[in-house]
């Protein structure tokens, strides 16, 4: 069975307690799923090394991290240099709404 992991960013307040009570399915989120080739690509790209460097996170497979407040400008600008589509767009959004990107690997 593949494992799937998620990028989840709230879209208000209430996504914002329901991702911290783990609600499945809100409508509060968006959810980016992740199948193995996607994850690999971003893993691979060596992002969560720079982010995790220069945010003071640990972002890893089989960790959950949230990337929130000024780290979302700092991991932003890394991912658009290590042109990482995926993270950028979560990224983009969490600024946005202004709440945050968790990610459940």
């Amino acid at each position: 069975m593949e494992k799937v992991r998620f990028i989840s960013v709230p879209l208000n307040e209430q996504g914002m307690d329901d991702y911290n009570y783990g609600v499945e399915d809100s409508k509060n989120i968006t959810e980016i799923k992740l199948d193995e080739d996607k994850f690999d690509k971003v893993y691979f790209s060596r992002v969560f090394n720079d982010i995790n460097e220069k945010c003071n996170l640990l972002i890893d497979d089989y960790e959950s991290e949230v990337i929130k407040g000024e780290n979302l400008k700092i991991a932003l600008d890394i991912s658009k240099k290590k042109k990482c589509g995926v993270l950028i767009q979560a990224i983009e959004l969490a600024i946005e709404k202004n709440t945050l990107v968790g990610l459940d690997f």
